[in-house]
């Protein structure tokens, strides 16, 4: 495992801004601050956005990767209404390269002054000749099957080698319409087949996952989707992580849950 450190920038004591396994790279939750800790440009959503980007580029590189070998992007921040210049400036960086992604509204991050944090996966795969094996250029593939929504901020998923990753799934139709508002069961049922979906693109299935991460915006609600989920996956119990979720549109559509898987592609 190679540490992922880059001088010049801040690196908490308590854990690795990076790390690079194989060929995978994990890189921490990144928010804005000076190297010497102190909060960059406090309360500027934009200011912290490129900064962070920035941040994240260096780890990436110190692994040899970029912006366009990573697959899966998740951001969380505090005002819903910076969104929209937080997806302008990080789709900047990544060009024309789309990572599933999964967006979280949350309280606070440590203090009034933090506005984001991102924190996203790479694959670096083998580019002989510049090509992959598959033919694809950056050896990633897209994932966007027919029959389901895709977002046009986003792939639904993206396969990298024998890995796949999944956007966060809510249940939308073809029209990003929400699907049964208010009803975490129907909606659990419906992500589960768009999942099934998106997997098969890659030549996987439900038994090919290896973790789970499933938001809910009731915690009464997760022993519903627990049932309908593992009905789906029989007798596989891969790893999962919950997390209850305040977020106001959800309350207003009607979204009750999410949730994203990885898996990998058995040889």
């Amino acid at each position: 495992m190679q540490v992922l450190a880059p001088k010049g920038m801040f690196h908490s004591p308590r854990y690795y801004s990076g790390v690079k396994a194989g060929n995978v790279i994990f890189t921490a939750g990144r928010v804005a601050k000076n190297p010497d800790g102190s909060v960059f440009a406090p309360g500027d959503t934009a200011r912290q956005a490129e900064h962070i980007m920035e941040s994240l580029a260096g780890i990436l590189a110190e692994g040899g990767a970029t912006f366009q070998d990573v697959v899966k992007v998740q951001t969380s921040y505090v005002d819903s209404s910076d969104w929209p210049a937080i997806h302008e400036i990080r789709q900047r960086y990544m060009g024309d390269h789309y990572p599933p992604h999964t967006g979280t509204i949350v309280s606070n991050l440590g203090s009034p002054d933090i506005k984001l944090e991102i924190e996203v996966t790479a694959v670096v795969t083998d580019r002989p000749n510049g090509s992959s094996a598959d033919g694809d250029q950056k050896g990633i593939i897209p994932l966007n099957p027919e029959g389901i929504y895709n977002s046009a901020r986003y792939y639904s998923g993206i396969k990298a080698g024998t890995m796949i990753f999944t956007a966060g799934r809510v249940a939308l139709d073809l029209d990003g319409k929400v699907i049964a508002p208010h009803d975490a069961r129907a909606q659990t049922e419906f992500i589960m087949q768009d999942l099934k979906t998106i997997l098969a693109e890659g030549g996987a299935t439900l038994q090919d996952v290896v973790y789970v991460h499933t938001y809910c915006l009731h915690g009464d609600d997760m022993p519903i989707i627990h049932e309908v989920r593992q009905r789906h996956m029989g007798n596989h119990y891969p790893p999962h992580t919950g997390n209850r979720v305040e977020n106001r549109d959800w309350v207003e559509r009607g979204i009750r849950v999410e949730i994203e898987v990885i898996a990998v592609v058995s040889d």
